[in-house]
């Protein structure tokens, strides 16, 4: 646009000097720089002219103001495509629509952090959305990025029937405040009973009255962080997993951590080859928050994930030193949770189930609280006991915040593994760089679980789902392989090992027939599990 105007201006001042040389050199008479513009702008805008014409007896000079005339009509044409019909386009695109005549699509009042996470989930699975956002300028945006959104109040009847919910397959309902999208409850049961409408709630209360207002189903993706985090814990230092100890003394279970720089970061399972050239088994991998337990081949294994692998101990001491590290495992473990909103109560509820030894640090005193302070104040960790912690979960509300407490629990206590909830996904990435050992955003949990919800989704499970290992006598498998019994298909489980009397075979050979009095070693979900030992047992 400025070149374009500079151009323009260029023009309009050549043609003033060289129209005030031509009535000088060729018809002898001198005009003013202001007449001379005054006549060139006539002849550019072909709006008439005629004050100079009795000056103009010679052909050049004739010559001279056809250029401008044609030079005029130009500009208009080239005005048309370059400047005034992108203006016209600019205008109206900026301008969103405030309805939408879709059909059997899903309404998502509300798209925040968690928006991206849950439109590229429902998109992948074929689902189209609408989302209804206040501000024009989100609402832009979420257009240019290719989301259709239209500008509206999410809990007002006028919107809420302008975006055709009466013909929706469902509506989300994710607002800010818990009082607004129990009042976009209301309204979408009003004016379409038989939608369902999932709703996210930030308190067990809210829980309560979302359900009570009609919602069909409540997430609550605060609680579900804690519960992740707090599973991730139990998962590396008091599981049965973590220790080994329900596998006898030739088979462990153990977590390793894959870098950013791995050999394997970014390699699929069966690019990876672990059981081929190590002996092991991955039985499950944790991934951007998410627990996918019998990974297959194609899966990637994507930089910081950690891999659940079954093996010889030097098996697993090989696959540590070659693509990662592995966790160390304190007899005793106890941490510290820092921040005691609902991350961090939720977070203590599962840890005191598990009878872990914790302290809270929070700002804010309160009965459950043992340490008042901040944790970047080098007293407060000092009083907190971080140095003797085997693990810190920051469940603090602010990203920078918690990028700064990790840098400097770092350089505090380095030998303690920090855990850090995230509120977006963009921080992921710097607190890994800061230095924690896990990070879990708060928006692609909740993304995660409405898209779960919404499609009924049960190929990758949240980190916070059952998991375990057993031993199962499986007389139901004695002459059978495991190709043979399909028991991936059947059951969701993973046959890792077989015991004889001779020993424990890890990895299991899939094309060999079990043998009579030969235990299994299975590993998944507790339903996977329940399954097998239905199945087999």
């Amino acid at each position: 646009m400025a070149l374009g105007i500079g151009v323009v201006v260029a023009i309009i001042a050549g043609y003033t000097l060289v129209y005030q040389a031509i009535l000088w050199e060729i018809e002898g008479v001198r005009v003013g720089v202001i007449s001379a513009l005054q006549v060139v702008i006539e002849a550019l805008t072909t709006a008439g002219f005629g004050g100079d014409s009795s000056y103009w007896r010679s052909p050049i000079t004739d010559g001279f103001v056809i250029v401008m005339n044609l030079t005029g009509v130009g500009l208009v044409f080239l005005a048309l495509p370059y400047f005034i019909v992108p203006l016209l386009t600019e205008a109206l695109s900026a301008t969103p629509p405030t309805a939408s005549d879709r059909r059997d699509h899903i309404v998502v009042c509300g798209y925040g952090t968690r928006g991206d996470v849950l439109q590229t989930e429902l998109t992948a699975a074929g689902e189209t959305i609408v989302v209804v956002v206040e501000d024009a300028d989100e609402a832009v945006e979420l257009r240019t990025a290719g989301v259709e959104a239209v500008v509206g109040t999410p809990e007002g009847e006028e919107t809420m029937a302008a975006v055709n919910i009466e013909r929706a397959r469902s509506v989300i309902i994710a607002l800010d405040d818990d009082a607004r999208t129990l009042a976009g409850v209301l309204t979408a049961r009003a004016l379409a009973p038989d939608v369902p409408v999932v709703t996210v709630a930030e308190s067990a209360a809210a829980e309560g009255y979302h359900a009570l207002a009609g919602a069909s189903n409540v997430i609550r993706p605060r609680e579900a962080v804690g519960r992740a985090l707090a599973r991730k814990v139990m998962m590396t230092y008091t599981d049965p997993l973590a220790a080994g100890e329900t596998l006898g003394s030739d088979l462990e279970v153990s977590e390793v951590f894959v870098p950013a720089r791995s050999p394997i970061a970014g390699l699929t399972l069966a690019e990876a080859a672990l059981r081929d050239r190590y002996g092991v088994v991955v039985i499950a991998i944790w991934s951007d928050g998410e627990l996918t337990v019998a990974p297959r081949g194609e899966l990637e294994i994507t930089p910081r994930a950690v891999l659940l692998i079954v093996g010889e101990h030097q098996a697993l001491e090989d696959v540590a030193t070659a693509v990662g590290r592995r966790a160390i495992v304190p007899r005793e473990p106890s941490g510290v949770i820092v921040g005691y909103g609902e991350v961090g109560q939720s977070v203590a509820a599962v840890l005191d189930e598990q009878e872990i030894a914790y302290q809270v640090v929070d700002q804010t005193d309160a009965p459950s609280v043992d340490v008042v302070g901040d944790i970047t104040d080098p007293a407060t960790r000092q009083a907190a006991g971080l140095r003797e912690a085997a693990f810190v979960i920051l469940a603090i509300g602010d990203d920078t915040t918690s990028m700064y407490a990790t840098v400097a629990l770092e350089e505090y206590c380095p030998g303690t593994d920090v855990l850090v909830r995230a509120e977006s996904v963009e921080s992921v990435e710097k607190l890994y760089r800061a230095g924690a050992e896990y990070v879990l955003a708060l928006s692609t949990v909740a993304g995660r679980m409405l898209a779960s919800t919404l499609i009924g989704s049960e190929e990758v499970l949240l980190a916070e789902s059952s998991f375990g290992i057993r031993r199962v006598d499986a007389p139901g498998l004695v002459g059978q392989s495991l190709i043979e019994a399909d028991v991936r298909a059947r059951t969701g489980a993973t046959v890792v090992g077989i015991e004889t009397s001779s020993g424990i075979e890890v990895p299991a050979d899939p094309t060999r027939p079990i043998s009579d009095g030969a235990t299994t070693i299975v590993a998944g979900t507790d339903a996977a599990i329940a399954e097998y030992i239905a199945a087999f047992e």
